[in-house]
C-alpha cells in the first residue's frame, strides 16, 4: 500500500513495488560504496540483531542491488562475500538466521574465525509469498568478546553461463517473485537464550484476535495523505485540516455499518504523516501534523455504538508526500536510529492511552519489514506502546513478500492485492516463515487500487475487480476456514453526504457479502453493551405437545435472567375446572411471513416467569432502560380478563404487593401494555404509596392504538439518573414519542420479570395478560441515546421487515 495505483496489479503487491525500487532505501550504501566506513554493528546483549546486507563489506563480485538498496546480489564465486564487523558485550554463541531468495538450492557458509557454519540453502516449498524467507543455519557461531568478523559467502558459487544468465535476467526482481540468482536481504545475530526470552516475553503480551476470527471480516480504508476528494483534486495533505474538520462520521459510520464489517482498519497515517487527532508526540517531533479535532476518537465512538470495532493502520512516513522533511525530523536519517524509535514508540503510546480499550490496536504496521526493520526498532518497545492502553490489543507488522518481522507481531500481515487467496498454512507457526500468528488476508476491491490518487471529477471509479459471486464465495470459504478477512474499499478523501463515499458498486458487492456472511440484520448489526434481554422467537425455545412453549432462554449475556418459563402456580390455586390445567403456555408459530420468515410466540393469556428477583434491578432506580418489541397485537379484554379497564401486558415486573405474595414496595417495576380499546401503554411505578396509573408516581404514557393484527415496533424509554427523568413511548419511529412524562425515580426495585403478562401475579393469572404474537424483545439496561435508539431499530427493520 505504499504505491499510487494507475492499474489493477494481480500478481504485483503494490507496497512491495515501491520498497524495494527505491534506491535511497534506508541503512543501503551509495552506489559507488562498497566497504561502510568504519560501520560497526553493536550486538545487544538482550535482543536479536539484524544487519542489512549492504551495510556490510562487499569484495568481489557482490554488490548492492540498483533497485531494491537494502540487498545485495552477484555472488559468482566463493570470493564474493559480505563482511559486517560487530562488538560483542561477552563471548558467546550466537544462532544465526539468513534472509534471502533463491530458486534453486546453493550452499551457504558464515564464518567468523575459526567458527564455521555451513548448510545447503531452504528450498520454496510454497506456492506464492513469501518470495524471500529466513533459514536458520544448524550449530551456532562463537564469537569472542569485543570486535569480531562475520562473513557471508556462498562455498560453491558459479558465475553463470550464457544461457543461465539470460534466465537471471529475465527472472522476477527481488521481493517480486523468487530469483534465480542469490539475493541476500540481512542476516540476524541472537544467542538461543535471547531468543527464547523474546518468545516468552512475546507470548506473556500477547492480544485477543479470537474477535476477528468470530467476527469474519472487516473494512479497510486508506484515507492517505495523496487521497483525492470527488469534488477536491488536490492531494488531501494540501487541506488537510479542512479534510479533518469536513469529515462526516456518521456519514461514514453509516456506510460501514451497512458493509456487515465487524471491524475497520482506519489509516491514522498513509504516504505522508498527517495525523487526524491530537498527539503530542507528533506535535514534539513535527508541529503542525496534528488536528485539534479528535476525528481518530470520533470515528471510534461511532463504530463502537455501531458494534463495530476499530484497528489503527500506520505508515511510519517513509515515502508518499514529502516525507524527507518527516524523516529527518523523526530520527530515521540519524547514524544513530535510537531517535527514530523512541518517537514511534511515543507516538504509539500517546495513542493507545487516549483511546484505551475502543482503540483494539495496530492491526497493519506498513513497511515494518521494508523500511522500519533496516533500522532497527525495539519491535517488543513498539508493542508494548500499542498495549498500553489496551493490554488486549492486536500488533500486525507487515512482512508484506518477505518472513515474520518479529515474534511481537500476532497476525499475518501481508498486501494481498486484489487477489482472493489466503496464507499457506505450512507458514504459519512457532519457527516458521509467517511465525506464531493467527492467520488473516488483506485484500483490495477496486480497481482503481487502494487509495483514489488521480482527480475524481465527480465521479467514481471502475468498480470491483471481480464478480459479486467470486466475493460471495470467497468470504464464505474464509468464513469456514475461520481466517478474518480485510478488505479495503476507496474512500473519497472529502468524507461528506453530498455524494457516495464509497464506489456505489463496491457497496453493493458488500451489500450481497453481509447477506450472505451475516444473514438478513444479524447479531453482529446490534449494539450489545447494556444489553440484558434479548428473546428471540427463532432460537432458545423448550417445546412439548408439539409447539406449546414452556421455556425461552435469553440470548443476552444476563447471568441473573436466562430462563423465562411457564408455570402452573396460580393455575393450581385458582383452577375452576380441570380443563384450565397445562394452559398458560405460549403458542410457537412457526416461519412468519409478514416478518421475513421469521417465528413469534403466540400469547393468549400466557405468561413466561424469570424467577430471578434481581435480574434487572437498578434499571428504573438510577440505570435507565429502553425496551424494543416486535410485536402484533390482537383486540385485548377478553372473557378471561379481570375487567375491560385493565391493560394486559406483554411484559412486566411489577412487585407482587396484592395476595398472596405481600411484597412490599405498592407494585413497583415497569411494564408495557395494552389497553382494551387498542391504545399501546407503557410506565414505571417507584412504589411510593401510590399504585393508581396515571398519578404522579405512576405516570401513564399512551399513545394512541397502533393498527390491530399487522406488525409493529413498540420502543420504550426511561431516562438514566436519579430525581425527575422523562419516560418516552415511540412505536414505528424512533425519532418521535408518540408520548412522555416525567417521572419522579425512586428507590424501589422491581420483582421478577414477566413475559406476557405484568408481574408474578399468582393470584390471577392470564387475568391481564396480553392477546397478540411476539417475535423478539429487546432490553438495555440504560437509556438509549437517540443515535443508538434508531441503529437498534434500523437493526431489527432489517431483520423482520426489509
Amino acid at each position: 500500500m505504499n504505491m499510487e495505483c494507475r492499474v489493477i496489479l494481480r500478481g504485483v503487491l503494490l507496497s512491495t513495488v515501491l520498497a524495494w525500487s527505491v534506491t535511497t532505501f534506508v541503512g543501503a550504501q551509495e552506489p559507488e560504496t562498497t566497504a561502510p566506513s568504519g560501520k560497526v554493528f553493536q550486538l545487544a546483549a538482550d535482543e536479536v540483531t539484524a544487519m542489512i546486507a549492504s551495510s556490510g563489506s562487499l569484495s568481489g563480485n557482490a554488490k548492492r542491488h540498483f533497485r531494491s538498496g537494502n540487498v545485495v546480489h552477484g555472488f559468482e564465486s566463493p570470493q564474493d562475500t559480505v563482511t559486517w564487523t560487530v562488538d560483542v558485550p561477552k563471548e558467546e554463541d550466537y544462532v544465526v538466521d539468513v534472509l534471502f531468495s533463491k530458486r534453486e538450492q546453493t550452499q551457504l557458509e558464515v564464518s567468523s574465525g575459526d567458527s564455521v557454519l555451513t548448510a545447503p540453502s531452504m528450498v520454496r516449498t510454497w506456492e506464492h509469498r513469501p518470495f524471500f524467507w529466513r533459514q536458520q543455519l544448524p550449530g551456532t557461531l562463537h564469537l569472542k568478546a569485543g570486535v569480531n568478523q562475520i562473513t557471508l559467502r556462498l562455498p560453491d558459487a558459479k558465475p553463470a553461463s550464457a544461457s543461465a544468465g539470460t534466465n537471471v535476467r529475465s527472472s522476477s526482481r527481488f521481493g517480486q517473485g523468487v530469483t534465480e540468482e542469490f539475493h541476500l536481504f540481512s542476516i540476524e545475530l541472537g544467542t538461543a537464550a535471547v531468543r527464547q526470552g523474546q518468545v516468552e516475553r512475546a507470548k506473556a503480551i500477547r492480544g485477543d484476535v479470537s474477535w476477528m476470527v468470530d467476527g469474519k471480516y472487516g473494512i479497510f480504508v486508506h484515507w492517505s495523505s495523496q487521497s483525492r476528494g470527488f469534488n477536491i483534486d488536490e492531494k488531501r495533505a494540501d487541506w488537510f485540516q479542512k479534510s479533518v474538520e469536513m469529515f462526516d462520521v456518521e456519514v461514514f459510520a453509516d456506510a460501514i455499518e451497512r458493509t456487515g464489517a465487524a471491524w475497520i482498519t482506519f489509516t491514522a497515517t498513509h504516504q505522508g504523516f498527517y495525523w487526524p487527532g491530537p498527539n503530542a508526540a507528533i506535535d514534539n517531533v513535527a508541529p503542525g501534523r496534528t488536528s485539534e479535532r479528535d476525528l481518530l476518537g470520533e470515528i471510534i465512538d461511532a463504530l463502537d455504538q455501531r458494534g463495530i470495532r476499530t484497528l489503527f493502520y500506520l505508515h511510519t512516513g517513509y515515502n508518499g508526500y514529502d516525507p524527507e522533511v518527516w524523516r529527518e525530523a523523526l530520527g530515521a536519517k540519524d547514524a544513530d536510529t535510537k531517535r527514530f524509535n523512541d518517537n514511534i514508540e511515543a507516538i504509539l503510546r500517546d495513542c493507545s492511552l487516549r483511546y484505551g480499550k475502543k482503540l483494539m490496536g495496530f492491526g497493519y504496521m506498513d513497511g515494518a519489514l521494508a523500511w522500519d526493520y533496516p533500522l532497527g526498532p525495539s519491535w517488543e518497545g513498539w508493542a508494548r506502546a500499542i498495549k498500553a492502553g489496551n493490554p488486549k490489543a492486536v500488533v500486525g507488522l507487515s512482512s508484506n513478500r518477505g518472513p515474520t518481522v518479529s515474534p511481537f507481531s500476532e497476525l499475518a500481515v501481508t498486501d494481498g492485492g486484489s487477489e482472493l487467496l489466503q496464507v499457506d498454512p505450512q507458514l504459519i507457526g512457532p519457527g516458521k516463515q509467517l511465525g506464531d500468528v493467527t492467520s488473516a488476508w488483506w485484500c483490495l476491491m477496486d480497481q482503481g487500487g487502494w487509495f483514489q490518487n488521480r482527480p475524481m471529477n465527480g465521479r467514481h471509479g471502475p468498480g470491483p475487480v471481480h464478480s459479486t459471486q467470486e466475493y460471495v464465495d470467497f468470504f464464505k470459504r474464509m468464513a469456514e476456514a475461520k481466517i478474518p478477512v480485510t478488505i479495503n474499499l476507496i474512500l473519497t478523501a472529502d468524507v461528506t453526504d453530498d455524494h457516495p463515499i464509497f464506489n456505489p458498486e463496491c457497496m453493493a458487492v458488500m451489500d450481497e457479502v453481509r447477506k450472505a456472511i451475516r444473514g438478513k440484520g444479524s447479531s453482529q448489526d446490534l449494539i450489545q453493551d447494556d444489553l440484558v434481554l434479548d428473546l428471540n422467537a427463532d432460537t432458545g425455545l423448550i417445546l412439548e405437545d408439539g409447539n406449546m412453549v414452556t421455556s425461552w432462554t435469553n440470548q443476552a449475556p444476563n447471568p441473573e435472567a436466562i430462563e423465562f418459563k411457564s408455570t402452573e402456580e396460580g393455575r393450581t390455586q385458582t383452577i375452576i375446572s380441570q380443563e384450565e390445567l397445562g394452559t398458560g403456555r405460549p403458542t410457537l408459530l412457526k416461519n412468519r411471513r409478514e416478518i421475513n420468515g421469521h417465528n413469534s410466540l403466540l400469547f393468549r393469556e400466557d405468561e413466561l416467569i424469570n424467577d430471578h428477583d434481581e435480574a434487572f434491578h437498578g434499571m428504573m432506580t438510577g440505570a435507565g432502560y429502553t425496551w424494543f418489541a416486535v410485536i402484533k397485537p390482537y383486540k385485548q379484554g377478553g372473557p378471561g380478563k379481570i375487567n375491560s379497564g385493565y391493560p394486559n401486558a406483554f411484559f412486566g415486573c411489577l412487585r407482587n404487593s396484592g395476595k398472596p405474595q405481600l411484597e412490599t414496595g405498592q407494585y413497583a417495576g415497569f411494564w408495557g401494555s395494552f389497553y382494551p380499546d387498542g391504545r399501546v401503554y407503557m410506565g414505571s411505578r417507584n412504589g411510593l404509596n401510590e399504585k393508581v396509573r396515571d398519578g404522579v408516581n405512576t405516570p401513564e404514557v399512551a399513545g394512541p392504538p397502533p393498527s390491530l393484527n399487522e406488525w409493529h415496533i413498540v420502543m420504550g424509554r426511561q431516562g438514566s439518573g436519579t430525581g425527575v427523568v422523562p419516560l418516552e413511548l415511540f412505536v414505528d419511529d424512533p425519532s418521535e414519542a408518540v408520548n412522555s412524562s416525567d417521572f419522579p425515580v425512586g428507590n424501589v426495585e422491581p420483582s421478577r420479570m414477566a413475559i406476557g403478562t405484568e408481574r408474578n401475579a399468582i393470584n390471577h393469572q392470564g387475568k391481564e395478560s396480553f392477546d397478540g404474537e411476539l417475535a423478539r424483545l429487546l432490553m438495555y439496561a440504560t437509556a438509549l441515546n437517540q443515535q443508538e435508539m434508531e441503529a437498534v431499530y434500523d437493526y431489527l427493520r432489517k431483520v423482520y421487515f426489509d
